[in-house]
């Protein structure tokens, strides 16, 4: 079975005020998707928000149907990957421990619905000081275009 074609994109440093690493902060990180025309669909537990390294799944703000969203990746407070193409309302985080970033990502099979993948895969991102890597047997990462910034007219 294939790895879908998801993009890993890195993100040039953030000058937003959150931009400095170090603990995940929920808020600021919510705070910096919303100035990307993002919305948070699903984000670690309050278990689960030690260490830096963390993931959101987000959509444009104004989407019914997720397919403008992704997979956003926090070191601390410093906004620094996206993945596109996950639908962030079936993206499931298996694990965010700091470090590592384990997601269940929704795989739709030739005669699934819209609305329902029969199959996923597991990945697990991992920050190694400078990039997000993709490690593991499910690790790819193909560029896309940076995280979709909407303007007013939606």
């Amino acid at each position: 079975m294939a790895t879908p074609n998801l993009g890993l994109t890195q993100l040039p440093p953030t000058t937003s005020s959150a931009g400095a690493a170090g603990e995940f902060d929920y808020s600021a990180a919510a705070g910096e998707l919303a100035g990307h025309y993002l919305t948070v669909v699903v984000g670690p537990p309050a278990s689960q928000r030690t260490g830096a390294l963390h993931a959101l799944a987000a959509m444009c703000t104004g989407s019914a149907d997720g397919h403008c969203g992704g997979i956003a990746f926090f070191e601390g407070a410093k906004y620094v990957a996206w993945i596109d193409n996950a639908d962030p309302q079936l993206v499931r985080f298996v694990e965010q421990d700091g470090t590592d970033v384990i997601v269940d990502i929704p795989r739709y099979l030739p005669k699934d619905g819209i609305c329902c993948p029969s199959g996923a895969f597991t990945a697990d991102y991992r920050w190694n000081g400078t990039r997000i890597v993709a490690v593991g047997p499910n690790a790819r990462s193909v560029p896309v275009p940076s995280p979709p910034r909407l303007g007013a007219g939606l």
